[in-house]
């Protein structure tokens, strides 16, 4: 599957991206008595790294800090990243 190298990935693209890099990826739901539902999505590296992201819904926009955060803590370096790196480069 090729994944689109898009400036701001998606959450929902993040996380196909690092099942194909042998992430596993759980996903949840919790409501807090007056709020909102909110999605839970713990994603483990091969390794047994993990990371946990707290949003409104996988379609939300990953920022270029967010990205580098989540592949620090995975040890894993996204195809996002080496795009915005060429991005910044053409620009100059």
């Amino acid at each position: 599957m090729s994944f689109p190298m898009t400036k701001f990935p998606l959450i929902c693209e993040y996380l196909a991206w690092a099942q194909s890099q042998g992430c596993s990826v759980q996903t949840g739901v919790n409501q807090k008595v007056g709020r909102r539902m909110r999605t839970i999505t713990k994603i483990i590296s091969a390794d047994g790294l993990r990371f946990v992201i707290l949003s409104n819904g996988q379609h939300e926009a990953l920022n270029t800090h967010t990205i580098q955060h989540l592949d620090r803590r995975l040890g894993v370096q996204s195809p996002w990243l080496k795009f915005d790196s060429v991005v910044e480069g053409a620009s100059s």
